[in-house]
């Protein structure tokens, strides 16, 4: 059975040796940011998971970067790309949505990309 914390990791592995490392300036992380960090950060979270024999669930990857469009675009692109009809294993998962929404407490812009993740539960 995949935990959401698995679920996590096999994004992270993904991500982490793909091209979006290195468009970013700063890093890609596990469920949060570093404190203050003002570079363009990738993070990934987990929504829960089912525990049927076909598991289904939530895994959301967002993407911090300083008010600019452009360059918003361009690792929106980067990212959509590297996480459509994704296959490892047992283990599905593809872009669900994708918006740009805001931190309220700053009003930081992030683009927040829901993947659905499914897993084969034998």
């Amino acid at each position: 059975m995949i935990t959401t914390l698995d679920a996590e990791d096999i994004v992270w592995n993904w991500l982490d040796n793909s091209p979006l490392k290195n468009a970013v300036t700063g890093g890609i992380y596990k469920n949060s940011r570093p404190l203050n960090s003002d570079k363009e950060d990738v993070v990934i979270n987990s929504q829960p998971i089912s525990a049927q024999q076909l598991q289904e669930g939530l895994v959301d990857v967002n993407i911090y970067v300083p008010a600019d469009h452009a360059r918003m675009q361009i690792l929106a692109a980067i990212a959509t790309s590297l996480l459509t009809e994704v296959w490892i294993d047992d283990v599905c998962f593809s872009v669900q949505q994708q918006a740009v929404l805001e931190i309220p407490e700053t009003h930081e812009p992030y683009i927040s990309i829901r993947l659905l993740f499914y897993a084969v539960n034998l």
